[in-house]
């Protein structure tokens, strides 16, 4: 399988892991934390958040698994893996903190928010750095 092709595969199991992970997140507390921060401002459109958001995690794998990939193999993939997902984090953090700013949510929804992004973002790194390896020494020699 091609680099390319690969990075994309291993992207798109990066976004499942996190998507899963937020999902698990979302079911268990994020849900009722949300809704009743949001409840004055009336319904939001969850369905068309989460089918947007469900594309861009797939774009942010790719992103993610690209940098990744692009890093020597070494003992410290994990430590490449957790600069990855804060290269990620970071941005969506400071995005949440101005959405929630202007939209004047409690800043609890944003540090939760930021919170259970942080864990999810790690974790489906380390996952996406573990199926590269493996994907590596799988790989047949030309």
């Amino acid at each position: 399988m091609s680099g390319w092709r690969r990075t994309f595969f291993i992207g798109v199991a990066w976004a499942v892991v996190y998507n899963l992970l937020w999902g698990l997140a979302w079911v268990t507390f994020m849900r009722r934390e949300w809704l009743s921060a949001t409840a004055g401002a009336g319904s939001l459109p969850w369905e068309v958040i989460w089918v947007v958001w469900l594309v861009l995690s797939i774009a942010l794998g790719v992103a993610v698994m690209a940098f990744i990939g692009q890093r020597p193999t070494s003992t410290l993939g994990w430590l490449v893996a957790v600069v990855g997902a804060l290269t990620v984090w970071l941005p969506l953090t400071l995005g949440m903190a101005v959405v929630a700013w202007r939209s004047s949510l409690p800043v609890w929804i944003a540090v939760l928010d930021s919170l259970v992004n942080l864990v999810a973002l790690v974790l489906a790194s380390l996952t996406g750095q573990w199926l590269k390896r493996v994907a590596r020494s799988g790989q047949r020699p030309a």
